[in-house]
């Protein structure tokens, strides 16, 4: 596939702040979908496993942040070089408890959703299974961020983190995609979920 124009990527896990990343996005002038998952990246094959094949849709936008993001970080630099990638993370175990969290209350929803199929394949591959475990749980946050670290360790440039522990602030993300930082606060959604 040829290269294609350059884009903004959120690639922490989820429940690391991807949501208000994704307002940010939109805020600084970057066009993102805000609502849940980027699915149009994937696609199931024969046996139901989540695979990187982007449609037409992934043009559509200039920044991307959430599940099934995460999964692809390789395959997203390779599409669109000269991309710039954000590490949102936050402490191991809060984030545990958020996970737990949406585990538990919104799986019904997962499972009335059309995209139901995505959101269980992605947690399959995310995880190794579509059930919450606190231990497999920590063992792929921590690889992910560390092989996070290790593949951009070359390319400094290209890599933001953010650790959404101590908060976040314009300034960084600004400075790091060379746009004028806002007149309003940083935005913070789903802060009340834990």
């Amino acid at each position: 596939m040829a290269p294609q124009k350059s884009k903004v990527f959120g690639i922490g896990m989820h429940r690391t702040g991807t949501a208000s990343l994704r307002r940010a996005f939109n805020l600084l002038g970057f066009r993102c979908l805000e609502d849940f998952g980027c699915w149009f990246i994937t696609d199931l094959d024969r046996s139901g496993h989540l695979v990187f094949r982007p449609t037409e849709a992934v043009h559509a936008y200039d920044a991307y942040a959430d599940n099934p993001i995460p999964l692809f970080v390789k395959e997203l630099d390779a599409m669109f070089p000269g991309s710039r990638f954000i590490l949102t993370f936050r402490d191991v175990d809060d984030w545990l408890d958020s996970v737990e969290y949406i585990f538990r209350v919104w799986r019904e929803d997962w499972m009335a959703s059309p995209d139901h199929r995505f959101i269980a394949a992605c947690h399959e591959a995310l995880y190794g299974s579509t059930h919450f475990d606190r231990q497999r749980g920590r063992e792929v946050y921590l690889r992910h961020n560390e092989s996070v670290r290790e593949y951009f360790a070359r390319r400094p440039a290209d890599l933001l983190q953010i650790d959404m522990t101590e908060g976040c602030e314009w300034g960084s993300i600004c400075n790091f995609l060379d746009v004028p930082v806002p007149d309003r606060p940083y935005p913070i959604l789903n802060a009340r979920e834990t």
